[in-house]
């Protein structure tokens, strides 16, 4: 519905235009970066962790076989490799030398692969390892380092949630105030016969028209704004290909700017609702 009432000129709908359209953009922005954030989490929590154990004592193959069998039975093991001697001395070979023959006694190192998701820490693999393979030691590898990219996922989450709440304390608020700098415009129309429902929808078809406008502006600056950033991105590292947003990403970001402006909604009606009853 097209509005007949003077109010698409008033400070208040400028100052709701670009109200909404910073709310949206930060929002779209924040949600990008909480999507990129949480990604690369699920992708480091699906590395799978290797850790080294050395066993002293062990020679012959079948001994290392039976070895190789009692670590197959830690819990979350995805397998077990034995290295070879070959592979022993290209391993020790920056320290001893090339060509330098390794003498017995050497311990057999095992790699230990755990399944995705599993990363075992030092002080509790150690003492199960001494429990299956006496003499056994252990060297766990540190884990990711992703405190970072958890605190951006919980930070960008946390502002894309208060953009949203901020939306709808704008929208009511807005909505309240404004709506009442025409009320000789609105007594008018009353005086002549319009009704509280006839006015109530001119209002909101000017605060929602507003709205809309607002919505699609910072949807666009934010889109922008990821994009350029993306760009900078592949001109600036070569890891860029992990920070990129994919098709999904674009789909949930389009779908905050939705439903940011259908919650909005609610309180354009319920600010406008508010300022009429004000105003008859």
């Amino acid at each position: 519905m097209s509005p007949e009432l003077p109010l698409a000129d008033t400070a208040g709908q400028r100052l709701q235009l670009w109200a909404v359209a910073a709310l949206v953009s930060l929002g779209v922005i924040a949600v990008a970066l909480a999507l990129v954030a949480d990604r690369r989490l699920r992708e480091l929590a699906r590395v799978p962790v290797t850790v080294t154990v050395a066993i002293a004592g062990v020679d012959g193959r079948e001994a290392v076989e039976a070895a190789a069998a009692r670590l197959e039975r830690l819990p979350g093991v995805a397998f077990v490799e034995p290295l070879s001697r070959r592979e022993l001395e290209d391993l020790v070979e920056p320290w001893v030398g090339e060509g330098v023959e390794l003498l017995p006694p050497m311990p057999q190192l095992f790699d230990v692969t755990f399944n995705p998701g599993i990363h075992p820490a030092a002080d509790t693999l150690g003492p199960k390892i001494e429990e299956l393979l006496p003499g056994a030691s252990v060297s766990v590898p540190p884990p990711p380092r992703s405190e970072g990219l958890r605190a951006l996922r919980n930070l960008a989450a946390a502002v894309a949630g208060l953009a949203l709440l901020g939306l709808v304390v704008v929208a009511f608020h807005l909505a309240r105030t404004h709506a009442g700098l025409d009320r000789d415009a609105v007594a008018l129309l009353h005086q002549i016969g319009a009704c509280e429902r006839y006015l109530r929808r001119q209002l909101e078809a000017v605060f929602v028209g507003c709205s809309l406008r607002g919505a699609l502006l910072g949807y666009v600056a934010g889109v922008i704004l990821l994009a350029l950033a993306q760009t900078a991105l592949r001109v600036m590292t070569t890891a860029a290909t992990e920070f990129q947003l994919r098709p999904f990403d674009w789909i949930a970001v389009t779908g905050f700017a939705v439903l940011a402006l259908l919650a909005s909604l609610p309180a354009l009606r319920a600010g406008v609702r508010r300022s009429l009853a004000r105003l008859l």
